[in-house]
């Protein structure tokens, strides 16, 4: 993806950039170079690399100049003229886009048939999208930057406080409170698997988890309090998941081995009810390999139901 690319290669030089893509388009909703570095050539670099990535993909381009950010957008219009960018009105118009400003890729001599075929192809983009349905399985949103995350990936602090995992939810107003600035909303299918709140542990794996892994002055108080759970040698997940978060028993460094803990004691996710007081579930998922299949849900895309089931 060129958002991605773009990111990697100018990450010292930009403070924002933000690029929905599809098949046949890509949309620029936000550029801002640091401004130490403005007009040094870094904007015309990032848009010679998006150009040529649109021409090489025959994807059309749209962008809106604003005065946001520091921009001047009279400047900023005569900018993207350089880069063959149009008004988006007359004989340039694409009913597909309210953006001010568009390009059509560098296919041939003749643009012409080839631009009303990829317009004819926008246009039929559907606007309303149908989520999986994929049986044994479930649908969630997530707002945030899922591209970035992985199972060595460790959470800060304060960011885990239901469970060191990926946070999902059948809510889409609580989604979008996380999807703010370059992150994005996904709908993500997850295959249906153990949940901890019906799992148990084995004691002296608990144990050997805690002395290794546990911050030291915490360790003898935990596995007192967790032995008295202990029922012919086990205790059940959730209890000792609670305990260790609510002691704040770990390092944020160490959430990455916490969540492989469970996964690797065949825990997959835990479902919490109610959690942000929508009537929703949360899913905080520990097992990354239960992702069936995930969609990203764009600015301009639209569902019938923005809500997804619950187990209520």
């Amino acid at each position: 993806m060129i958002e991605e690319y773009l990111r990697n290669q100018y990450e010292d030089y930009v403070d924002g950039l933000d690029i929905y893509e599809n098949k046949t388009s890509l949309v620029l909703s936000r550029i801002i170079i640091k401004p130490e570095f403005r007009d040094k050539g870094i904007g015309s670099n990032i848009m010679a690399d998006l150009t040529t990535y649109a021409d090489k993909n025959k994807q059309i381009v749209v962008l809106t100049p604003s005065n946001d950010f520091g921009g001047n957008k009279n400047r900023l219009i005569q900018f993207y003229k350089r880069f063959n960018f149009k008004h988006n009105q007359g004989q340039y118009k694409s009913l597909e886009f309210r953006d001010a400003m568009i390009r059509y890729p560098k296919l041939n001599e003749d643009n012409r048939p080839i631009i009303k075929t990829l317009l004819r192809e926008a246009l039929n983009v559907p606007e309303v999208i149908t989520p999986p349905n994929i049986p044994n399985s479930r649908n969630f949103w997530h707002g945030g930057r899922l591209d970035e995350y992985s199972d060595v990936i460790a959470q800060k602090n304060g960011r885990y406080e239901f469970g060191a995992g990926l946070y999902l939810t059948t809510q889409h107003e609580v989604a979008q409170k996380y999807a703010k600035g370059s992150r994005k909303m996904y709908i993500i299918t997850v295959e249906n698997g153990v949940d901890i709140n019906k799992a148990f542990l084995p004691l002296n794996e608990v144990v050997r988890f805690i002395n290794t892994y546990v911050i030291a002055t915490k360790r003898k108080e935990l596995i007192g309090i967790l032995e008295k759970y202990d029922t012919d040698g086990k205790i059940k997940a959730y209890v000792f998941n609670n305990v260790i978060l609510n002691h704040k028993a770990v390092k944020p460094s160490n959430t990455k081995v916490l969540r492989q803990f469970l996964v690797e004691n065949g825990i997959d996710y835990e479902i919490i009810n109610n959690a942000f007081g929508f009537g929703e579930d949360m899913m905080v998922l520990y097992n990354m390999n239960k992702i069936l299949n995930t969609i990203v849900f764009g600015p301009k895309d639209r569902m019938e139901d923005y809500n997804f089931e619950t187990n209520n």
